[in-house]
């Protein structure tokens, strides 16, 4: 269990309680203001029971796991109801008692630990929103959350780590010098484990902003050859890239010399294979697909043992076929040969 998703729940699990009214509909039975007569039902409490019961139906596993540990089960119970809403004591019955208490720790307790175990980061966040300074200051900077995918087959090696970090210091890079934007240096500001990896990078906010386009470029490709095998695969995708075009149109508009235009395509192709192979996604990739990320992205044995690089022939290869096509549409100029390429 991750400490995301801990503070996920938590957050999920407080609001319902509070939009509920459940400690409002209980406090009029324990002060015995409820306005029905003995034996009658408290409309007011079943309303409330009825309300957290139904936002409860979206809970996952851990949801309701944190929500027994909390002693909350049984408002979602309705056999749980009947000495709660069928009033037979002024003042409601032992366990209407037990069950209100469990709400006031929860409501009481979980905001003040959500904040124990909130990422630094996230939490100034929070606290800068309305802040015009802060807020301000804040937006020079965004963070950048990957994910590195669980694999039975296959651990969570070093190789993984050091290919992912790799890659997105590359794009970071690359982005920079399309951008013409001095970047800050790329900072691990939180990492949470459970049966996935999560790792929060912060860096300059355009310069972030355009890396992911560019893996959200690579997932809209994957997409698009998820049929073909794996390594073809990667190929292709690293050739259709939209940053690859457009390394060849500042190169075309006299914008990048040709030397810097091969370097920078080798760059975004070689990091293009290091980040498709390690088995990694960022969680926007959720929001353009209903095909699940780990699906297409799982990692490749082979292609981790390997080191996840390009054979400098195999660079040549895609960088030459790439060359080759921009001639055919016009975009580069025809007396350049591309066997030239080195």
């Amino acid at each position: 269990m991750k400490r995301s998703e801990i503070i996920n729940s938590f957050e999920k699990i407080n609001r319902n309680l509070i939009d509920a009214k459940l400690i409002e509909s209980l406090d009029l039975v324990v002060r015995g203001r409820t306005t029905a007569s003995s034996s009658t039902l408290n409309q007011d409490l079943l309303n409330a029971l009825h309300s957290y019961a139904v936002s409860a139906k979206d809970y996952n596993s851990i949801d309701n796991q944190i929500q027994e540990i909390l002693s909350l089960s049984d408002l979602v119970d309705p056999k749980q109801w009947g000495d709660l809403i069928i009033i037979k004591e002024p003042s409601g019955s032992r366990h209407l008692y037990e069950l209100r208490m469990n709400i006031i720790i929860a409501t009481k307790f979980l905001p003040e630990i959500i904040e124990i175990i909130t990422p630094a980061y996230l939490l100034a966040n929070k606290l800068s929103k309305g802040i015009t300074i802060q807020k301000q200051s804040a937006e020079k900077t965004a963070v950048i959350s990957l994910t590195l995918l669980d694999n039975s087959t296959l651990p969570l090696s070093t190789n993984r780590f050091i290919s992912l970090f790799e890659s997105i210091e590359t794009f970071y890079k690359v982005s920079s010098k399309i951008l013409d934007i001095s970047g800050e240096t790329l900072i691990i500001v939180g990492a949470d484990s459970g049966s996935e990896i999560n790792i929060d990078v912060s860096g300059t906010a355009k310069i972030i902003q355009m890396v992911k386009e560019i893996l959200l470029s690579l997932w809209d490709r994957i997409m698009l050859f998820r049929e073909i095998q794996t390594a073809k695969r990667i190929s292709l995708v690293a050739q259709a890239l939209p940053i690859v075009d457009q390394i060849s149109s500042m190169e075309k508009d006299g914008k990048i010399e040709r030397e810097q235009a091969e370097i920078l395509r080798r760059e975004v192709i070689d990091a293009s294979r290091k980040f498709l192979s390690c088995g990694a996604t960022i969680p926007e990739m959720n929001k353009t697909s209903t095909i699940k990320p780990n699906q297409l992205l799982a990692p490749e044995p082979k292609l981790i043992s390997e080191g996840q690089t390009d054979k400098p022939d195999d660079i040549d290869e895609l960088l030459l076929a790439e060359k080759m096509d921009n001639n055919e549409k016009g975009n580069s100029n025809p007396s350049e040969d591309p066997d030239n390429i080195k």
